[in-house]
């Protein structure tokens, strides 16, 4: 992937990378950019993405992957998502609108 600022400098990060690679090649490029958070609740997650398998779950909350399984089957179990089970894994989602 490659990133580009203004002033055409460039940065590469070749193949497929943890997140951190690519938040280093923007830092790079832009010294003053700063790192914002966001909340990492399963409602917060679950409200701007409908459906996340529990990878994605994982990487976004921080959470070890385990336990982010754990906590998602936790909450299909109780009705507040719905776990749809496919042949490369389980995605989780959002069950209703009032999260």
């Amino acid at each position: 992937m490659f990133f580009l600022n203004d002033s055409g400098n460039k940065e590469i990060v070749y193949g497929t990378r943890p997140y951190a690679f690519y938040e280093m090649a923007i830092i790079k490029l832009n010294a003053n950019i700063t790192k914002s958070e966001y909340a990492k609740d399963w409602e917060t997650l679950f409200s701007k993405y409908h459906s996340l398998t529990a990878k994605e779950f994982s990487v976004l909350s921080g959470m070890p992957r385990k336990e982010s399984e754990n906590l998602l089957n936790g909450l299909s179990d109780s009705g507040r998502l719905e776990k749809l089970s496919t042949k490369n894994g389980s995605i989780w989602i959002r069950e209703n609108t009032s999260l």
